[in-house]
C-alpha cells in the first residue's frame, strides 16, 4: 500500500517551525540557478561568477518529506526554463509548452518507471499519472533505476519521488 507524501512548498512563515520540528538536511542550491539563468540571457558572460547580495528570503523553500530535505531554489518558471534551457535546439518554445500541458498516463512501474522519469527529464508533461500495485522486489533490480535498500517498496512511490526531485513543482 502507497503511503506517497508529495514535496511541500514551503512559506516564510512555516519555514523555521519547519526547521525547528524536523531538522531537515538543507541544501541550497538558489544562488548557482540565478548565475545559471544569467548565462543562458546573456551567452558572452560565460565563465564570469555572479556576485550575489543575501538571497535567503528569494526563491522557493521545498520540503522533501522522504529525504527530510529542504531545498532552496528558484520557482517553477525558471526551474522549467532552465531544465529546457538545452532543448532549444531539438523542440521550440512553443512546441516545449504544448508538450509541458500533455497529460501522460503510464501503467506498470518495471519498464514505465523510466519512460515516466524521462518525460520529467525533457520537461514534457506536468500531469504524469502512474499506476502499478506491485513493490519492488530484488528481482526488479534488472531493469529498475533502484538499490537494494528500495525492496519492499512501492514501485509507484519510487518514481514519484524520482519525477518531485527533478520538479518539485
Amino acid at each position: 500500500m502507497s503511503i506517497f507524501e508529495k514535496p511541500r512548498i514551503i512559506g516564510p512563515t512555516d519555514l523555521e517551525q519547519l526547521r525547528i520540528e524536523l531538522a531537515p538536511r538543507e541544501f541550497d542550491i538558489y544562488s548557482s540557478q540565478l548565475a545559471e539563468l544569467r548565462r543562458i540571457d546573456n551567452p558572452s558572460l560565460v565563465g564570469d561568477t555572479l556576485q550575489q547580495g543575501d538571497t535567503s528570503d528569494e526563491g522557493v523553500r521545498v520540503y522533501y518529506p522522504w529525504l527530510n530535505m529542504l531545498l532552496h531554489c528558484v520557482d517553477d518558471v525558471d526551474l522549467l526554463r532552465l531544465r529546457t534551457n538545452r532543448n532549444r535546439e531539438l523542440i521550440t518554445t512553443e512546441e516545449q509548452t504544448v508538450l509541458r500541458q500533455a497529460k501522460v498516463g503510464i501503467a506498470g512501474m518495471s519498464v514505465g518507471s523510466g519512460m515516466a522519469v524521462a518525460l520529467a527529464y525533457s520537461g514534457i508533461s506536468r500531469h504524469i499519472k502512474i499506476a502499478d500495485n506491485d513493490v519492488v522486489d530484488t528481482s526488479n533490480l534488472n531493469r529498475l533505476r533502484e538499490t537494494l535498500v528500495s525492496v519492499g517498496r512501492p514501485k509507484v512511490d519510487l518514481t514519484a519521488e524520482h519525477i518531485y526531485e527533478l520538479d518539485p513543482f
